[in-house]
């Protein structure tokens, strides 16, 4: 028997709040709407028998109709007696905080700096920030070709699994490039040092009109963020070749270890 639309709905919505309160709880931020609401139930899923969703579940801990102020006694709050996890993660964000029993109650989201909600400051709140790194303008920009600017990008960042890596767990494996099988493969042999790729740099860089002064792969990618700037049919026409440059001479090792060819 298949399920009906509206216990598909109780289902997705069940899992999606359970993943979310299990986030949020996570960074802290669990009582971020409920805080300051001493009346205020508990949310009810009309969708999924009844059955909260909301950060308080402790299981028998309180009736499923309590309130906020079941845990306020005056100015401080007044926990269950209790050994759960879940009462552990919710206190636990919140050291110094005492309810006021003076202050109206309201609504704020703490993830917001305005305590509004907004899909915006919830993704923030769950993401992890990065720095923005020099080169990204080497692999996105409108005009990129995906599956060879990804490639771009793994080998920036120097996550390719050349054979020296492969060497370390397994010292009977080849080593040798798969283009020259003359030196150890590593990352900046392969696509720098290899008599292959220099051949491939230097008339790459004569198409962009660069001469080739040898620089290793980290040095290269500086000096390429630094004078490919801008939209300008040139510069879009240099990243693109770069990004063709090296999803070839990736695709031309593997061609070499796995066909043969």
């Amino acid at each position: 028997m298949q399920p009906s639309m509206r216990e598909q709905l109780g289902f997705l919505r069940r899992k999606l709040g359970k993943r979310l309160e299990q986030s949020l709880i996570r960074r802290g931020r669990a009582l971020g709407w409920i805080l300051e609401l001493s009346h205020l139930r508990m949310r009810i899923d009309r969708f999924t028998f009844h059955q909260t969703y909301f950060p308080f579940r402790l299981l028998g801990c309180l009736p499923i109709h309590a309130t906020v102020s079941s845990i306020v006694h005056g100015d401080s709050w007044s926990w269950p007696d209790v050994i759960s996890i879940d009462l552990f993660e919710i206190r636990s964000p919140m050291p110094s905080y005492n309810p006021n029993s003076n202050v109206d109650d309201r609504v704020r989201w703490l993830p917001s700096s305005n305590g509004t909600y907004s899909a915006s400051s919830a993704l923030a709140s769950l993401r992890t920030p990065h720095l923005i790194v020099p080169w990204f303008k080497l692999v996105l920009f409108p005009q990129n070709i995906p599956r060879m600017n990804f490639l771009l990008c793994v080998a920036i960042r120097g996550r390719f699994s050349t054979r020296d890596h492969i060497h370390k767990y397994d010292p009977m494996a080849v080593s040798t490039c798969a283009l020259c099988n003359s030196h150890l493969e590593y990352h900046a042999h392969l696509f720098f040092e290899c008599l292959f790729s220099r051949a491939i740099w230097t008339q790459f860089m004569n198409i962009c009109g660069s001469p080739w002064n040898g620089l290793c792969w980290n040095a290269f990618t500086d000096w390429a963020s630094t004078h490919w700037r801008g939209n300008s049919p040139a510069i879009v026409a240099n990243k693109l070749c770069l990004g063709v440059a090296v999803y070839h001479i990736w695709r031309e090792r593997n061609c070499r270890i796995f066909e043969g060819t």
